[in-house]
């Protein structure tokens, strides 16, 4: 049996605010942790081992970026004063997934492992803060409601090792 807590790092990426690259993103602060209690069992067959992990997922966003309006700027792109900033904050714990893992000796010295990664769809809630740049006083903004989504597929997870004297093959 087994407790764990894994994701990747936090992404934390801060760019300038006035550079060419804010129509992507100004700064990114999101993370996905998982969280999981698993168990397995080998039986004595060709040492086939058997595993589950349970667990669940929080999914956190936090991205500022601006958006080039020319359509309502006059047609002038990369002016500051003509962009609009976005601030998406969404949260959302306890996403439900499982890991399905099995291991087995084909012969000795060689053994095949698999897993399946159940898929699981985010659905964070959250707000959105607007900001118009200096010179954009035609636009007014309604609401601060947004809503992530997002599915990520099933994986599946394969692998052979080879082991024999000195040898280990992977």
């Amino acid at each position: 049996m087994g407790l764990g807590l894994w994701g990747p790092p936090r992404a934390d990426l801060q760019l300038d605010e006035e550079g060419p690259q804010r129509y992507s993103t100004i700064n990114s602060y999101n993370i996905q942790a998982h969280y999981g209690l698993s168990a397995a069992y080998e039986f004595p067959w060709q040492k086939l081992r058997l595993g589950v992990t349970l667990m669940g997922i929080t999914q956190i966003v936090d991205t500022k970026l601006k958006l080039n309006v020319p359509l309502v700027a006059g047609n002038i792109v990369e002016d500051p004063a003509k962009d609009i900033g976005v601030t998406i904050k969404t949260t959302q714990h306890a996403i439900p997934s499982a890991v399905l893992g099995l291991s087995l000796e084909l012969t000795e010295g060689l053994s095949l492992a698999m897993s399946y990664q159940l898929p699981f769809s985010v659905h964070g809630l959250g707000e959105a803060d607007l900001a118009a740049g200096k010179d954009l006083d035609v636009v007014e903004f309604e609401g601060d409601a947004v809503e992530v989504k997002l599915d990520m597929p099933a994986i599946i997870r394969s692998a052979l090792r080879y082991t024999a004297e000195s040898w280990d093959v992977e």
